[in-house]
Order: structure tokens, then sequence, then C-alpha cells
């Protein structure tokens, strides 16, 4: 009987470091993953600074050339032929298209700062709160997740 209680002694000793163990490398992993949102989440706000900076710019040097009198050359038609563009065109549709390129970055960095950033912060929160949640029940009761397996 002696051998039976020190045997299971072992085999308690044995499953309590494992699990501590388990439980350590969760907590890293976590750790890890907490840590990784949080570098995502200053990417994306530091990156949606210079795309709102460059958007800006952008806008505004192309109003800025649109805003600007061009004077008014008729398209070049040659008989039986199709319509060419004079470069004049070619510069309004150039800026044009700069000027609806840098709304989408605009509206872009909304996305990046409202969703993505604060979306990553809150998945980041809640990681944290489980994660003490879970220390907090190991240090209370002595086995983590006790509650959940009674």
């Amino acid at each position: 009987m002696p051998d039976l209680m020190i045997c299971t002694s072992n085999y308690t000793k044995f499953l309590k470091n494992l699990h501590t163990e388990q439980i350590a490398k969760l907590h890293a992993k976590n750790q890890h993953e907490c840590d990784l949102l949080e570098d995502l989440r200053s990417y994306t706000i530091k990156r949606s600074a210079i795309e709102k900076s460059y958007s800006e710019a952008l806008l505004k040097i192309s109003s800025a050339y649109l805003n600007k009198k061009i004077p008014n050359i008729p398209d070049l038609k040659v008989d039986g032929a199709e319509e060419k563009w004079n470069m004049w065109n070619v510069w309004r549709t150039v800026l044009e298209e700069n000027e609806k390129l840098a709304r989408a970055r605009l509206a872009a960095v909304e996305v990046f700062q409202q969703q993505i950033a604060d979306e990553a912060k809150a998945l980041r929160q809640h990681k944290m709160n489980v994660a003490k949640k879970v220390n907090k029940s190991k240090s209370t009761s002595g086995m983590p997740f006790q509650e959940n397996f009674a």
C-alpha cells in the first residue's frame, strides 16, 4: 500500500509540473500575441498618419493645378479618324485621377484608424483580461480552470 501512495504522489507531482509548464507556455504564447497586436496597432496608426499627410498633399497639389486656368484648345480631328486628345486634356485627366486617388487614400486612412487599429486594441485588451482571469483563478484555487471542469 505505501508503494501505491508513493507512486500516486509522484504521478500527482508529475501532472502538476506538466500542468504548470503548459500554463507557462500558454501564457508566453498569449503575451507574444498581445505584443504582436500592439505592434500591428502601432504600425497601423503610424501608416495612417503617413497616408493622411500624403493624401492631403496630393489632393492639395492636384486641386491647385485643376483650378489653374488652362487654355481651351480644341481637339484635333482628322477626317474619318478618331478624335485625338491634346496635351491639355491628358493633363487634366491626370490631375482628376490623382485627385480621385487622394480621396480614396483619405477614405482608406479612416478605415485604418477606425477599424483596424481599434479592433486590434480591443482584441489585445480581451486577451489580456483573459490572461489576468486565468492567473487570478490559478492563484486562488491552486489549479487553473478548476471551476470550468468541476
